[in-house]
Protein backbone atom coordinates (compact mmCIF):
# COMPACT_ATOMS: atom_id res chain seq x y z
CA UNK A 1 0.00 0.00 0.00
CA UNK A 2 1.10 3.64 -0.70
CA UNK A 3 0.80 6.26 0.87
CA UNK A 4 0.85 9.22 -2.06
CA UNK A 5 -1.71 7.01 -3.71
CA UNK A 6 -3.66 6.75 -0.74
CA UNK A 7 -3.53 10.62 -0.81
CA UNK A 8 -4.54 11.27 -4.21
CA UNK A 9 -7.55 8.73 -3.88
CA UNK A 10 -8.42 11.30 -0.37
CA UNK A 11 -8.00 14.11 -2.94
CA UNK A 12 -10.43 12.87 -5.25
CA UNK A 13 -12.98 11.52 -2.85
CA UNK A 14 -13.03 15.53 -1.42
CA UNK A 15 -13.41 16.90 -4.63
CA UNK A 16 -15.88 14.99 -6.03
CA UNK A 17 -18.00 14.94 -2.79
CA UNK A 18 -17.27 18.14 -1.33
CA UNK A 19 -20.73 19.22 -1.75
CA UNK A 20 -21.69 16.27 -0.28
CA UNK A 21 -19.90 16.32 2.82
CA UNK A 22 -20.66 20.04 3.28
CA UNK A 23 -24.31 19.30 3.10
CA UNK A 24 -23.80 16.76 5.49
CA UNK A 25 -22.22 18.15 8.07
CA UNK A 26 -24.73 21.34 7.81
CA UNK A 27 -27.76 18.74 8.12
CA UNK A 28 -25.68 17.17 10.94
CA UNK A 29 -25.45 20.74 13.04
CA UNK A 30 -29.08 21.60 12.21
CA UNK A 31 -30.82 17.79 13.45
CA UNK A 32 -28.30 18.00 16.72
CA UNK A 33 -29.26 21.63 17.65
CA UNK A 34 -33.04 20.54 16.60
CA UNK A 35 -32.64 17.40 19.28
CA UNK A 36 -31.10 19.82 21.91
CA UNK A 37 -34.27 22.23 21.20
CA UNK A 38 -36.67 19.08 22.11
CA UNK A 39 -35.05 17.88 24.84
CA UNK A 40 -34.65 21.12 26.26
CA UNK A 41 -38.23 22.22 25.71
CA UNK A 42 -39.58 18.73 27.44
CA UNK A 43 -36.95 18.51 29.57
CA UNK A 44 -39.36 17.19 32.63
CA UNK A 45 -40.02 14.40 30.35
CA UNK A 46 -36.23 13.12 30.04
CA UNK A 47 -34.31 11.14 32.89
CA UNK A 48 -30.43 11.76 33.05
CA UNK A 49 -28.02 10.90 30.37
CA UNK A 50 -29.59 12.74 27.67
CA UNK A 51 -27.06 14.51 25.85
CA UNK A 52 -25.10 10.97 25.67
CA UNK A 53 -28.15 9.05 23.68
CA UNK A 54 -28.79 12.45 21.50
CA UNK A 55 -24.51 11.50 20.76
CA UNK A 56 -25.07 7.95 20.26
CA UNK A 57 -28.15 8.44 17.38
CA UNK A 58 -26.48 10.72 15.71
CA UNK A 59 -23.11 8.32 15.63
CA UNK A 60 -24.84 5.36 14.40
CA UNK A 61 -27.54 6.64 12.37
CA UNK A 62 -25.64 9.48 10.44
CA UNK A 63 -21.99 7.18 10.71
CA UNK A 64 -24.45 3.84 8.48
CA UNK A 65 -25.50 6.55 6.03
CA UNK A 66 -22.50 8.18 5.23
CA UNK A 67 -19.77 4.97 5.30
CA UNK A 68 -22.55 3.38 3.05
CA UNK A 69 -22.50 6.06 0.44
CA UNK A 70 -18.53 6.23 0.31
CA UNK A 71 -18.14 3.17 -2.51
CA UNK A 72 -21.99 3.80 -3.63
CA UNK A 73 -20.62 4.22 -7.19
CA UNK A 74 -20.19 0.21 -6.90
CA UNK A 75 -24.14 -0.09 -6.86
CA UNK A 76 -23.74 1.32 -10.82
CA UNK A 77 -22.40 -0.46 -13.44
CA UNK A 78 -20.40 2.60 -15.26
CA UNK A 79 -19.88 4.31 -12.43
CA UNK A 80 -18.60 0.64 -10.47
CA UNK A 81 -16.27 -0.16 -13.66
CA UNK A 82 -14.24 3.34 -13.40
CA UNK A 83 -13.83 3.18 -9.86
CA UNK A 84 -12.49 -0.39 -10.27
CA UNK A 85 -11.02 0.06 -12.77
CA UNK A 86 -8.45 3.15 -10.88
CA UNK A 87 -4.95 2.79 -10.74
CA UNK A 88 -4.96 2.00 -7.19
CA UNK A 89 -4.98 -1.69 -5.62
CA UNK A 90 -8.17 -2.67 -3.79
CA UNK A 91 -6.35 -2.30 -0.32
CA UNK A 92 -5.71 1.33 -1.07
CA UNK A 93 -9.39 1.59 -2.22
CA UNK A 94 -10.28 0.24 0.64
CA UNK A 95 -8.12 2.52 3.47
CA UNK A 96 -9.37 5.42 1.66
CA UNK A 97 -13.11 4.50 1.97
CA UNK A 98 -12.28 3.67 5.73
CA UNK A 99 -10.40 6.72 6.21
CA UNK A 100 -13.28 9.13 4.84
CA UNK A 101 -16.41 6.69 6.32
CA UNK A 102 -15.28 5.77 9.87
CA UNK A 103 -12.13 7.79 10.94
CA UNK A 104 -12.82 11.28 9.43
CA UNK A 105 -16.65 10.70 10.54
CA UNK A 106 -15.85 10.32 13.88
CA UNK A 107 -13.60 12.93 14.76
CA UNK A 108 -15.73 15.53 12.36
CA UNK A 109 -19.32 14.45 14.16
CA UNK A 110 -17.70 14.50 17.83
CA UNK A 111 -16.41 17.99 16.70
CA UNK A 112 -20.00 19.09 15.33
CA UNK A 113 -21.34 17.59 18.86
CA UNK A 114 -19.33 19.47 21.04
CA UNK A 115 -19.66 22.82 19.11
CA UNK A 116 -23.88 22.54 18.71
CA UNK A 117 -23.70 21.37 22.58
CA UNK A 118 -21.06 24.14 23.38
CA UNK A 119 -23.55 26.92 21.94
CA UNK A 120 -26.84 24.96 23.05
CA UNK A 121 -25.09 25.15 26.86
CA UNK A 122 -24.40 29.05 26.48
CA UNK A 123 -27.88 29.70 25.52
CA UNK A 124 -29.70 27.83 28.57
CA UNK A 125 -27.61 27.70 31.23
CA UNK A 126 -27.86 30.39 33.93
CA UNK A 127 -27.73 31.34 37.54
CA UNK A 128 -29.93 28.78 38.45
CA UNK A 129 -29.38 25.76 36.14
CA UNK A 130 -26.14 24.40 35.33
CA UNK A 131 -26.41 21.65 32.11
CA UNK A 132 -22.55 20.07 32.10
CA UNK A 133 -20.54 18.80 29.23
CA UNK A 134 -20.98 15.36 27.85
CA UNK A 135 -17.88 13.30 29.36
CA UNK A 136 -17.55 10.20 26.85
CA UNK A 137 -14.92 9.26 28.78
CA UNK A 138 -17.14 8.63 31.94
CA UNK A 139 -18.00 5.15 33.09
CA UNK A 140 -16.67 3.72 30.43
CA UNK A 141 -18.79 5.13 27.88
CA UNK A 142 -16.46 5.06 25.11
CA UNK A 143 -15.97 1.53 25.08
CA UNK A 144 -19.31 2.25 23.03
CA UNK A 145 -17.15 2.99 20.02
CA UNK A 146 -15.97 -0.37 19.20
CA UNK A 147 -19.39 -1.54 18.95
CA UNK A 148 -19.89 1.23 16.59
CA UNK A 149 -16.47 0.44 14.42
CA UNK A 150 -17.81 -3.47 13.81
CA UNK A 151 -21.01 -2.17 13.44
CA UNK A 152 -19.72 0.31 11.09
CA UNK A 153 -17.46 -1.74 9.07
CA UNK A 154 -20.69 -4.57 8.37
CA UNK A 155 -22.04 -1.42 6.78
CA UNK A 156 -18.98 -1.13 4.55
CA UNK A 157 -18.75 -4.47 3.82
CA UNK A 158 -22.64 -4.63 2.97
CA UNK A 159 -21.90 -1.78 0.53
CA UNK A 160 -19.31 -3.31 -1.25
CA UNK A 161 -21.93 -6.65 -1.34
CA UNK A 162 -24.90 -5.33 -2.32
CA UNK A 163 -25.77 -3.60 -5.67
CA UNK A 164 -28.49 -2.07 -4.84
CA UNK A 165 -30.08 -0.34 -1.66
CA UNK A 166 -26.78 -1.90 0.40
CA UNK A 167 -27.58 0.39 3.46
CA UNK A 168 -31.04 -0.64 3.36
CA UNK A 169 -30.47 -4.60 2.99
CA UNK A 170 -27.47 -4.25 5.62
CA UNK A 171 -29.69 -2.61 8.21
CA UNK A 172 -32.51 -5.20 7.46
CA UNK A 173 -29.82 -8.27 7.79
CA UNK A 174 -28.78 -6.80 11.47
CA UNK A 175 -32.31 -6.45 12.58
CA UNK A 176 -32.82 -9.73 11.49
CA UNK A 177 -29.72 -11.14 12.52
CA UNK A 178 -29.53 -9.73 16.09
CA UNK A 179 -32.69 -11.34 17.21
CA UNK A 180 -32.19 -14.70 15.45
CA UNK A 181 -28.69 -14.95 17.28
CA UNK A 182 -30.35 -13.72 20.89
CA UNK A 183 -32.67 -16.90 20.14
CA UNK A 184 -30.06 -19.22 19.19
CA UNK A 185 -27.78 -17.99 22.32
CA UNK A 186 -30.94 -19.06 24.60
CA UNK A 187 -31.67 -22.64 23.26
CA UNK A 188 -27.96 -23.51 23.11
CA UNK A 189 -27.66 -22.13 27.30
CA UNK A 190 -30.45 -24.19 27.47
CA UNK A 191 -29.07 -27.63 26.03
CA UNK A 192 -25.91 -26.58 27.75
CA UNK A 193 -27.12 -25.99 30.99
CA UNK A 194 -30.01 -28.12 31.49
CA UNK A 195 -32.29 -25.27 32.61
CA UNK A 196 -35.19 -25.38 30.24
CA UNK A 197 -36.08 -21.42 30.83
CA UNK A 198 -34.05 -19.24 30.18
CA UNK A 199 -35.74 -15.70 30.64
CA UNK A 200 -33.44 -13.40 29.09
CA UNK A 201 -29.46 -13.27 28.30
CA UNK A 202 -26.72 -10.87 26.68
CA UNK A 203 -25.10 -12.26 23.91
CA UNK A 204 -20.71 -13.39 25.39
CA UNK A 205 -22.04 -11.86 28.27
CA UNK A 206 -24.38 -13.79 30.52
CA UNK A 207 -28.16 -15.16 31.11
CA UNK A 208 -29.93 -14.69 33.28
CA UNK A 209 -33.50 -17.19 34.52
CA UNK A 210 -35.80 -18.23 37.89
CA UNK A 211 -35.36 -20.09 40.48
CA UNK A 212 -37.89 -20.34 43.36
CA UNK A 213 -39.28 -17.11 42.38
CA UNK A 214 -35.85 -15.26 42.56
CA UNK A 215 -33.74 -14.06 39.48
CA UNK A 216 -30.58 -15.56 39.20
CA UNK A 217 -27.83 -14.27 36.58
CA UNK A 218 -24.56 -15.60 35.96
CA UNK A 219 -22.10 -14.00 34.05
CA UNK A 220 -19.08 -15.37 32.04
CA UNK A 221 -15.94 -15.38 34.43
CA UNK A 222 -13.20 -12.81 34.60
CA UNK A 223 -10.74 -14.69 31.98
CA UNK A 224 -13.53 -15.22 29.54
CA UNK A 225 -14.98 -11.53 29.50
CA UNK A 226 -11.43 -10.99 28.75
CA UNK A 227 -11.22 -13.01 26.24
CA UNK A 228 -14.77 -12.26 24.71
CA UNK A 229 -13.78 -8.04 24.65
CA UNK A 230 -10.14 -9.09 22.82
CA UNK A 231 -12.20 -11.01 19.96
CA UNK A 232 -15.00 -8.52 19.40
CA UNK A 233 -12.92 -5.48 20.20
CA UNK A 234 -9.87 -6.01 18.07
CA UNK A 235 -10.21 -9.53 16.33
CA UNK A 236 -13.68 -9.14 14.58
CA UNK A 237 -12.87 -5.34 13.07
CA UNK A 238 -9.50 -6.95 11.52
CA UNK A 239 -11.79 -9.79 10.56
CA UNK A 240 -14.77 -7.54 8.82
CA UNK A 241 -11.60 -5.34 7.27
CA UNK A 242 -10.28 -8.03 5.30
CA UNK A 243 -13.75 -9.55 4.47
CA UNK A 244 -14.36 -6.42 3.00
CA UNK A 245 -11.01 -6.34 1.37
CA UNK A 246 -11.49 -9.88 -0.17
CA UNK A 247 -14.86 -8.78 -1.58
CA UNK A 248 -13.21 -5.76 -3.12
CA UNK A 249 -10.21 -7.86 -4.84
CA UNK A 250 -13.14 -10.34 -5.93
CA UNK A 251 -15.59 -7.15 -7.33
CA UNK A 252 -12.09 -6.19 -9.03
CA UNK A 253 -11.79 -9.69 -10.92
Amino acid sequence: MRPFKITLLLSRQWLENRKLYATSAAALTGLLSLMFLVTWHWRSSFSGGVQKGIFLLGLFAGGGIFVSLVLRSLGNKSKGMWLLCLPASAGEKLATAFFVGILSYLVLYTGIFYTVETCFLWLVNDRHTKMQHTDLFENGFCQLAFTWLNIQLLVLLGSICFNRLAFLKTLLLLIIGIPLLNMLNNYLLAVLTGIPEIDSSLLFDYFQFTHKGENVYVYLPDSGQRAVTIILHYLLPVALYFASLWKLKEKEL
